[in-house]
């Protein structure tokens, strides 16, 4: 049998031929097939895409799910992403302090709060050679408003705690302000122990001491009255004496 193929007579079988035949009938099927899904491509992806002819974006149909805060807007087939919340303002979490006395710079200074009073003193430059820090604990935690002074070491008054301040959120008028200092003096009857281990000589185990002994006696009613405190005798009153009132 012959067959005329892309312009060419090739003689086959008759049961050959009848394969050649069904296999280009399945090619050019194909071929037109392909070529009526191209021209039909444009519209569905018009009708698929999110934006309109203008470039204006579409809003997704009634049905669609949607989630706010960047998250993925479903309806449509498309991830759309909505606009962030907007953060909310932090709280401000530091401390103003007054330093003062034996250091490179004085002045107010505002630390992070949970600082302590090295951290401070750091901040001022440090120490000056003849600082005296016997009596300071410098690992104590920093108050707003508080504010320190570093005795020299030829200083007779080794106050340093001028003002203990207030906890962080009080303010001037919240429960924790200070409230054992009258002018300059601690007030023995309503110190607390931050204001006692001011006083030259009075650590944290002798400021508690004399809380419990005015809790279980209670007020001075002199300054003279301190001595009845365990560990307190007149050596160490001597050099409180100046510094302490019961009045206020």
């Amino acid at each position: 049998m012959r067959l005329r193929i892309f312009g060419r007579i090739i003689y086959v079988k008759k049961g050959l031929a009848a394969v050649i035949l069904v296999a280009i009938a399945i090619a050019a099927a194909l071929i037109i097939h392909n070529c009526e899904n191209r021209r039909s491509l444009p519209e569905i992806e018009k009708q698929s895409s999110p934006y309109s002819e203008n470039g204006t974006h579409l809003t997704p149909p009634n049905g669609g799910e949607k989630k706010t805060n960047g998250a993925e807007i479903k309806g449509t087939g498309i991830d759309v992403f909505a606009t962030p919340a907007t953060p909310q303002p932090t709280e401000d979490r530091t401390v103003a302090v007054h330093i003062t006395g034996a250091v490179e710079k004085e002045g107010v200074y505002r630390l992070e709060y949970g600082s302590i009073i090295q951290d401070a003193v750091d901040m001022c430059g440090g120490l000056l050679p003849d600082a005296d820090t016997y009596f300071i604990n410098l690992a104590m935690k920093l108050n707003d408003g508080m504010r320190i002074h570093i005795p020299f070491i030829y200083s007779e008054d080794k106050t340093w705690l001028l003002d203990v301040g207030y906890a962080s959120g009080t303010g001037p008028s919240g429960s924790e302000q200070s409230t054992g200092r009258q002018n300059g003096l601690v007030n023995i009857n309503t110190a607390s122990v931050n204001e006692l281990i001011t006083l030259n000589g009075i650590g944290e185990s002798t400021a508690r001491d004399i809380i419990a002994y005015r809790e279980e006696h209670g007020r001075f009613e002199t300054i003279e009255e301190i001595m009845n405190v365990p560990g307190i005798k007149a050596a160490r009153f001597g050099k409180i004496k100046n510094f302490i009132t019961v009045s206020g």
